[in-house]
Protein backbone atom coordinates (compact mmCIF):
# COMPACT_ATOMS: atom_id res chain seq x y z
CA UNK A 1 0.00 0.00 0.00
CA UNK A 2 1.20 3.28 -0.47
CA UNK A 3 1.22 5.21 3.06
CA UNK A 4 -1.19 8.11 3.22
CA UNK A 5 1.60 10.46 3.91
CA UNK A 6 1.81 10.49 0.15
CA UNK A 7 -1.56 11.97 -0.72
CA UNK A 8 -2.08 15.61 -1.94
CA UNK A 9 -1.32 18.15 -4.11
CA UNK A 10 2.78 19.14 -4.19
CA UNK A 11 4.42 21.88 -6.24
CA UNK A 12 7.97 23.43 -6.92
CA UNK A 13 10.20 24.11 -9.42
CA UNK A 14 11.07 21.70 -12.27
CA UNK A 15 14.46 22.21 -13.48
CA UNK A 16 16.25 20.18 -16.61
CA UNK A 17 20.09 19.43 -17.14
CA UNK A 18 21.21 20.16 -19.89
CA UNK A 19 18.26 22.41 -20.95
CA UNK A 20 16.30 20.71 -23.70
CA UNK A 21 15.38 22.50 -26.68
CA UNK A 22 11.73 24.09 -26.62
CA UNK A 23 11.52 24.21 -23.09
CA UNK A 24 12.66 26.48 -20.34
CA UNK A 25 15.66 24.82 -17.95
CA UNK A 26 13.31 25.65 -15.32
CA UNK A 27 9.40 25.83 -14.77
CA UNK A 28 6.63 24.92 -11.95
CA UNK A 29 5.92 21.07 -11.61
CA UNK A 30 2.65 19.68 -9.98
CA UNK A 31 1.71 16.00 -8.68
CA UNK A 32 -0.97 15.32 -7.54
CA UNK A 33 -1.66 11.99 -5.86
CA UNK A 34 -5.18 11.07 -4.36
CA UNK A 35 -6.77 7.76 -2.82
CA UNK A 36 -9.18 6.16 -5.60
CA UNK A 37 -10.03 3.24 -3.81
CA UNK A 38 -8.35 -0.22 -2.44
CA UNK A 39 -5.02 -0.20 -3.71
CA UNK A 40 -5.36 2.06 -6.52
CA UNK A 41 -4.59 5.86 -6.48
CA UNK A 42 -4.49 8.74 -8.96
CA UNK A 43 -1.15 10.41 -10.15
CA UNK A 44 -1.44 13.61 -11.56
CA UNK A 45 1.48 15.43 -12.98
CA UNK A 46 1.46 19.01 -14.39
CA UNK A 47 4.42 20.63 -15.59
CA UNK A 48 3.79 24.34 -16.63
CA UNK A 49 2.20 24.80 -20.57
CA UNK A 50 2.24 21.05 -21.05
CA UNK A 51 -1.02 18.72 -21.14
CA UNK A 52 -1.85 17.22 -17.22
CA UNK A 53 -0.51 13.61 -17.56
CA UNK A 54 -3.29 11.44 -16.13
CA UNK A 55 -1.97 8.40 -14.41
CA UNK A 56 -2.89 5.72 -11.93
CA UNK A 57 -0.62 3.70 -9.57
CA UNK A 58 -1.99 0.42 -8.87
CA UNK A 59 -0.57 -2.08 -6.62
CA UNK A 60 -0.18 -5.90 -7.51
CA UNK A 61 0.40 -9.07 -5.97
CA UNK A 62 4.20 -8.31 -4.70
CA UNK A 63 4.10 -6.25 -1.22
CA UNK A 64 5.49 -2.80 -2.14
CA UNK A 65 5.25 -2.96 -5.85
CA UNK A 66 3.12 -1.04 -8.32
CA UNK A 67 2.19 -0.91 -11.50
CA UNK A 68 1.77 2.87 -13.40
CA UNK A 69 -1.07 2.74 -15.85
CA UNK A 70 -0.13 5.73 -18.06
CA UNK A 71 -4.01 5.12 -19.72
CA UNK A 72 -2.49 5.06 -23.12
CA UNK A 73 -1.28 1.34 -23.38
CA UNK A 74 2.08 1.97 -21.35
CA UNK A 75 2.40 0.07 -18.32
CA UNK A 76 5.42 0.51 -15.70
CA UNK A 77 6.74 -1.23 -12.79
CA UNK A 78 7.10 0.73 -9.57
CA UNK A 79 8.70 -0.25 -6.09
CA UNK A 80 8.31 1.48 -2.77
CA UNK A 81 11.28 1.13 -0.70
CA UNK A 82 10.94 2.96 2.78
CA UNK A 83 10.29 6.42 1.31
CA UNK A 84 11.52 6.27 -1.77
CA UNK A 85 9.09 5.05 -5.23
CA UNK A 86 11.64 3.66 -7.49
CA UNK A 87 10.63 2.74 -11.57
CA UNK A 88 13.30 2.16 -14.63
CA UNK A 89 12.32 2.11 -18.05
CA UNK A 90 13.50 2.19 -21.44
CA UNK A 91 12.40 4.77 -24.41
CA UNK A 92 13.75 4.92 -27.96
CA UNK A 93 17.14 3.25 -26.76
CA UNK A 94 17.33 5.50 -23.47
CA UNK A 95 17.31 4.23 -20.24
CA UNK A 96 15.41 6.61 -17.26
CA UNK A 97 15.53 5.89 -13.76
CA UNK A 98 12.80 7.82 -11.95
CA UNK A 99 12.90 8.21 -8.57
CA UNK A 100 10.61 10.07 -5.94
CA UNK A 101 11.38 10.20 -2.23
CA UNK A 102 9.46 11.48 0.80
CA UNK A 103 11.02 13.93 2.95
CA UNK A 104 7.88 14.63 5.09
CA UNK A 105 6.57 18.29 3.36
CA UNK A 106 8.25 17.30 0.34
CA UNK A 107 9.13 15.09 -1.75
CA UNK A 108 12.30 15.24 -4.07
CA UNK A 109 11.70 14.39 -7.64
CA UNK A 110 14.04 12.97 -10.28
CA UNK A 111 14.61 11.00 -13.41
CA UNK A 112 17.61 10.45 -14.74
CA UNK A 113 18.26 10.01 -18.53
CA UNK A 114 20.99 7.13 -20.11
CA UNK A 115 22.22 6.20 -23.68
CA UNK A 116 23.12 2.89 -24.13
CA UNK A 117 26.76 2.34 -25.82
CA UNK A 118 28.19 -0.20 -27.64
CA UNK A 119 28.09 -3.88 -26.36
CA UNK A 120 32.05 -4.71 -25.27
CA UNK A 121 34.09 -8.09 -25.65
CA UNK A 122 32.75 -9.35 -22.04
CA UNK A 123 28.34 -8.37 -23.13
CA UNK A 124 28.93 -5.51 -21.09
CA UNK A 125 27.42 -2.17 -21.94
CA UNK A 126 27.91 1.40 -20.16
CA UNK A 127 25.21 3.57 -20.11
CA UNK A 128 25.94 7.30 -20.59
CA UNK A 129 24.31 9.47 -18.29
CA UNK A 130 22.37 12.32 -20.87
CA UNK A 131 19.75 14.25 -18.93
CA UNK A 132 18.53 14.67 -15.90
CA UNK A 133 15.26 16.17 -14.42
CA UNK A 134 14.96 17.47 -10.98
CA UNK A 135 12.29 19.14 -8.39
CA UNK A 136 11.89 19.62 -4.58
CA UNK A 137 7.88 19.61 -4.35
CA UNK A 138 6.12 21.15 -1.37
CA UNK A 139 3.15 20.15 0.65
CA UNK A 140 0.20 22.63 -0.92
CA UNK A 141 -2.75 21.01 -0.19
CA UNK A 142 -4.09 17.88 1.50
Amino acid sequence: MLPEKWLGTWRGPLTLRPPVAGFPATSPMELRISALGAGRWGWIIAYSGQPERVYELRTTTTPGAFVLDEKNGILLDEVLEGDELLCAFEVDSRLLLTRYTHLGDTIRYETRTFKKGELGPNKVASWKATGFQSALLKRVGG
